[in-house]
């Protein structure tokens, strides 16, 4: 009975991972068009962090991190679900 637990809480984890790292890459014409379009950098990298492209990739970074750490759990969770005690 226990195990039925993990195994439904791993698959719940699994989906909403998948879903943070879909929600991280899925854009729109308009999100596109934003980062796309060129703007003047700066001679100090550190000052770039500030453009959308750099801001774009730090947002799929962030969300791909998180959506993985959950699909790891899920994964786990459903491991020891199957488990035979």
């Amino acid at each position: 009975m226990c195990s039925e637990y993990f195994t439904f809480i791993g698959i719940c984890f699994d989906i909403v991972g998948a879903l943070i790292i879909f929600a991280g890459v899925f854009t729109n014409k308009e999100k596109a068009a934003e980062v796309a379009t060129m703007r003047i950098s700066h001679d100090d990298p550190s000052k770039n962090v500030d453009q959308p492209a750099a801001q774009n990739l730090l947002f799929q970074s962030k969300t791909a991190l998180v959506g993985t750490l959950l699909l790891v759990v899920g994964f786990l969770l459903q491991g020891i679900g199957a488990w035979p005690f």
